[in-house]
């Protein structure tokens, strides 16, 4: 089965029975063909070339975002720290005798609604008082346990 290209001297197409490439008979280099041959070399060379000056300068970019991304985590935290720090003057503490369980709020956040006299109760987190410093915040001075005080109130009456 031959083909107008085939006549003209072109190369076979697919619908004819012959190969356009053998691997055994591989076709002469002519000089044409190792012409496109380095000239398409020297298109991916070129391309190359562009890809690897992107690929510089995203990471210039990169480079430029993170120290900028540092700059601002650093400032935050000089905000978060004088926000801690003005928290805990207004309740007349310090960062060094701030309670360490509730960090000076007083408040801490438990893990289920079972209260602290033993009852039951259910899975969900909870705001109630601090039970190391129990409310005063103050990592020395506490403030009256809650515990005793229920039982102190029902011995009494």
């Amino acid at each position: 089965m031959t083909t107008d290209d085939d006549k003209a001297g072109g190369v076979a197409t697919p619908m004819t029975d012959k190969c356009e490439y053998n691997y055994y008979n591989p076709p002469i280099a002519t000089p044409s063909r190792v012409d496109d041959v380095f000239k398409h070399a020297r298109q991916l060379e070129r391309k190359l070339i562009h890809l690897q000056q992107e690929l510089s300068d995203a990471r210039e970019a990169m480079a430029k975002y993170l120290g900028e991304r540092n700059e601002l985590q650093k400032e935050l935290q000089k905000y978060r720290d004088g926000f801690y720090e003005e928290m805990l003057s207004r309740r007349d503490l310090t960062p060094e005798n701030a309670c360490l369980s509730c960090g000076g709020f007083g408040v801490r956040v438990y893990g289920s609604t079972a209260t602290w006299r033993g009852g039951i109760g259910g899975q969900a987190l909870t705001n109630d008082v601090c039970d190391k410093c129990w409310g005063s915040g103050h990592r020395h001075y506490k403030w009256p346990s809650h515990r005793k005080s229920p039982t102190s109130a029902e011995g009494e009456g």
